[in-house]
């Protein structure tokens, strides 16, 4: 539900800030085809994150972020990589 977070811009080039309504312990980017190209663990209580080296280096292409605590999904957002 993209409504825990907020993400821009989107589309990105270099980089990508989010910002989180509710708390996560891990961001987990995937590709199209479900391989996990970048995780970050976050500090407890964390609501702000910029992805940007790591992020840089990725293709151009559909990419999704889903947020958890734990093994649990709090959330998921689509982001378009130019």
């Amino acid at each position: 539900d993209s409504e825990i977070v907020s993400a821009y811009p989107n589309p990105t080039y270099d980089e990508l800030y989010l910002h989180l309504k509710e708390s996560a312990q891990v961001i987990v980017v995937s590709d199209m085809a479900g391989r996990i190209v970048l995780q970050k663990e976050l500090d407890p209580g964390q609501r702000t994150v910029v992805l940007s080296q790591k992020w840089r280096e990725l293709e151009q292409g559909l990419y999704i972020l889903t947020f958890k605590n734990q093994n649990e999904l709090v959330g998921s957002l689509k982001v378009l990589k130019k």
